[in-house]
Parts: structure tokens; C-alpha cells; sequence
């Protein structure tokens, strides 16, 4: 028998995903909550992300205009955008820019595929494991990895009202 806190967390997680099922069917696409029950490597994979190599040079910018000091980051959620005409329109442009890069490499355009993982990436430890975790490595015939954009309206709210603000979150296209 369940306890009444495992009974109130399944509850949750049934609640989320029937909302889910619904702004799926309604929309064509959901936005789900990552449940650290569930997705506990992941949520620590994007945890690690937000460490500062150089805590410093926080809290400088607009975000401190009031006067607020900090030097460390938290993950307060993380949110999967579930989206499968877009996954799948990424999908596809992904593989137009594999074919492309083949076309370029066999020309010599890029000597010898060394564009493939040329500059150091902050990120690239991180893709790594959420690789490892969803099963979808990075296909580095596409050049594709992955890139961090926070900017002071990207909330889940922002992305009901702009679905297509990233096709795929886990693996943004870098053209």
C-alpha cells in the first residue's frame, strides 16, 4: 500500500500527464514538467550546467539593477517541450544539413571533416549525458551540439504563446 505522500505523487504525475495528453490533442504539442522521480539524471545533468566557472561575474547585469548580489545559479524546474511536428521538422533539416556537409566534404571544402568538434564547447559534457540518458546522441556528421539561450522571457508561458521558439530542446540546430 502506498503512503499518502507516494499516493499525492502519483496523483501529480497522473495529473501532468493527462494534461499533457490534452494540450497535445488540443494543440500539437505539450509542455511537461520533469518530474525528479523520473528524470532525476537529467534534472542533475542541467544542474551541473548551471554551475559558474567564475561566480564573480554574476549578478551584474539588468538582474542586478535592484541591487541583488548572488554567486551561484539553481535550477528552479525544467520543462520538455513534446512537439512531434516540430521534432520532426528538425529532424528532417537536420538531415538536409548531414547531406550537405557530406556534398562539402567530398568537394574538400572542409579538409577532412575537421570543422567536426573544432571549438572547445562549456556544453559538451552536458550533451553528452543527456545523450547517454534519452538515448539520442548529438549526430556529429550535422556538426550538431548543443547551446544554452536564457534571455529574461523564456518561460514555459513564453513557449505556449511561441511553440516553434525551439523545435527541439534538447538538440538546437547550429547553422
Amino acid at each position: 500500500m502506498l503512503s499518502s505522500a507516494a499516493e499525492s505523487t502519483e496523483a501529480v504525475r497522473a495529473a501532468h500527464a493527462a494534461k499533457a495528453a490534452a494540450a497535445l490533442e488540443d494543440d500539437g504539442f505539450a509542455l511537461v514538467p520533469l518530474d525528479p522521480g523520473v528524470d532525476a539524471s537529467t534534472l542533475k545533468i542541467l544542474k551541473a550546467m548551471l554551475h559558474a566557472t567564475d561566480p564573480a561575474q554574476l549578478g551584474r547585469g539588468k538582474d542586478a539593477a535592484r541591487g541583488a548580489r548572488y554567486d551561484a545559479l539553481r535550477l528552479a524546474t525544467a520543462w520538455k517541450v513534446d512537439h512531434p511536428r516540430a521534432h520532426a521538422k528538425y529532424e528532417s533539416a537536420r538531415q538536409c544539413v548531414t547531406e550537405q556537409m557530406a556534398l562539402l566534404n567530398a568537394r574538400g571544402a572542409l579538409q577532412g571533416n575537421c570543422h567536426l568538434k573544432a571549438l572547445p564547447l562549456r556544453t559538451a559534457e552536458a550533451a553528452a549525458g543527456l545523450a547517454a540518458v534519452t538515448g539520442k546522441p548529438m549526430v556529429d556528421a550535422a556538426n550538431e551540439t548543443m547551446l544554452l539561450h536564457v534571455c529574461s522571457r523564456c518561460t514555459p508561458t513564453a513557449f505556449h504563446r511561441a511553440p516553434t521558439v525551439l523545435p527541439s530542446p534538447q538538440r538546437p540546430l547550429r547553422w
